[in-house]
């Protein structure tokens, strides 16, 4: 038996998702030195905001959870 369901979901959010997309901040040569001074390895604007978007979304993920979970005890049902 086949099913014709995906993973890809579809429907409205409970909580709509931010914009995940940041711009990279591009420092002056003189202040990318004193960061790769103070974090020990070079900097890298564009690894910077896909780390920043990055956090964006797990933070957002992480509500859409607690709020699954909020609604699942709620109903008690269990899974």
């Amino acid at each position: 038996m086949s099913s014709n369901t995906t993973n890809n979901y579809k429907g409205p959010y409970a909580i709509e998702p931010p914009s995940f997309k940041v711009e990279p901040v591009y420092l002056s040569p003189e202040h990318a030195k004193q960061v790769e001074r103070f974090q020990g390895y070079p900097y890298d604007a564009e690894q910077d905001a896909r780390m920043k978007g990055y956090g964006i979304f797990k933070e957002w993920h992480h509500r859409l959870q607690l709020h699954r979970q909020a609604l699942l005890e709620e109903e008690n049902i269990e899974y």
